[in-house]
This record gives structure tokens, sequence and C-alpha cells, in this order.
């Protein structure tokens, strides 16, 4: 699944409600935030344009792929 709606982190959280808690707790809203918290700062060892899909649109970086 490739849809921000149907996507989750590796902790499991839906990619809104992290991002609510980032905002919640002051954590600047940024890509490499982002994936620290959401992967607890072990991104996968390959990174897949799957990966990248999963991401809130605003952290997503498509230009790693072409």
């Amino acid at each position: 699944m490739t849809s921000q709606a149907a996507s989750v982190t590796r902790t499991g959280t839906d990619p809104s409600d992290l991002l609510r808690l980032m905002k919640e707790r002051g954590v600047p809203l940024t890509r490499d935030n982002y994936l620290h918290m959401a992967y607890f700062g072990e991104l996968p060892e390959q990174w897949t344009p799957e990966h990248e899909a999963d991401l809130p649109k605003q952290f997503q970086d498509f230009s790693q792929f072409k």
C-alpha cells in the first residue's frame, strides 16, 4: 500500500498521528526528524520508492530514484 491514508510507519503509527505528535512536542517538522521517529533511528537498509511513497507528501523526495 502506498497511499498516505493507508500507510503506517515502523512504529505502527499513522503518519498524520506522528505529525500531530511532533507538533505537540515541539519537534521541528523536518524529514530527518520524521524518519528518526518513524523508524526509531534505524532506516531500512534498502530505501525503496514504496518507502518514500509512505512518507507524508511534505517529506517525499523521489529525486533519489531517478
